[in-house]
């Protein structure tokens, strides 16, 4: 099996429930950016009486960039691009492990090394499809009904949600390779990514602890509202520095490792 067919068939692997999980984005940014036309001004009344947690979370609702940012790029759209990834990353090589079909891929002379990287790297195409499917799928929809958001704003949103994607992708897939097992793999990356919204949210209600929300990967992500506010590129890089770290960790355990 040569490199290229490693990274073709992760790929192939994963066209199914990257298709599902596509139509899912979609569904999600038609239902709420099609929502805000005809709801402005209850959405308006709305956010006057959000709680303090929520306001901090959700950002101004009633603007329509803040309310693009609050429905989808900090919370809907984050559920489901996380998710695609943290699945993808623990399933790369700590499930094929499990199922005992990792091995077949040493049949023929190829490194661990090269079948970690092009797994990791053809995954991180389908999360990169994600990301573009969310971009043109809101902006066709705000274009279409005439929402006042600049196509750059919802770059910057869709910029910031796929370095936290790549994150949770780099993590599970790094936890995944260095101990072979899928469940704890999910578990760590989603217990942090939950972690780390609930930090940011208590970070603002308690006094003399807003600093905690910048160890948040949630706060990375969204905190600065870059669908209001243009991207972070220093909370960017952090996230990709980030991702890249947790999978080369994992790699570089994965080659050592005994498989038997």
């Amino acid at each position: 099996m040569s490199r290229s067919s490693v990274f073709a068939r992760t790929l192939a692997d994963r066209l199914r429930a990257t298709g599902l999980f596509a139509a899912g984005v979609v569904a999600v940014a038609a239902v709420y950016v099609s929502m805000y036309p005809p709801m402005a001004d209850e959405i308006a009344v709305y956010a006057e009486s959000v709680p303090e947690v929520l306001a901090v979370l959700m950002g101004e609702i009633a603007d329509p960039a803040g309310y693009l940012h609050a429905t989808i790029f900090a919370l809907l759209g984050v559920v489901l691009l996380v998710a695609a990834a943290a699945t993808f990353g623990a399933a790369a090589i700590a499930g094929e492990e499990e199922a005992a079909t990792l091995p077949l891929l040493f049949t023929v002379p190829i490194s661990r090394l090269t079948v970690a990287v092009h797994k990791l790297a053809g995954l991180a195409v389908a999360v990169t499809v994600l990301a573009a499917v969310l971009f043109a799928a809101v902006t066709a929809l705000v274009v279409g009904l005439g929402i006042d958001v600049p196509a750059a704003n919802i770059a910057a949103g869709t910029l910031h949600l796929h370095a936290f994607a790549l994150f949770a992708l780099g993590l599970a897939f790094g936890i995944g390779a260095a101990t072979g097992r899928r469940a704890p793999s999910l578990a760590v990356t989603l217990g942090v990514v939950v972690a780390g919204y609930v930090l940011h949210g208590v970070a603002h209600l308690l006094d003399g602890f807003e600093a905690l929300r910048w160890v948040s990967p949630f706060y990375w992500s969204a905190g600065t509202e870059p669908v209001v506010n243009g991207p972070a590129w220093g909370w960017l890089a952090l996230l990709y520095t980030a991702a890249a770290v947790a999978a080369a960790a994992g790699i570089w355990r994965f080659t050592r490792r005994d498989l038997a």
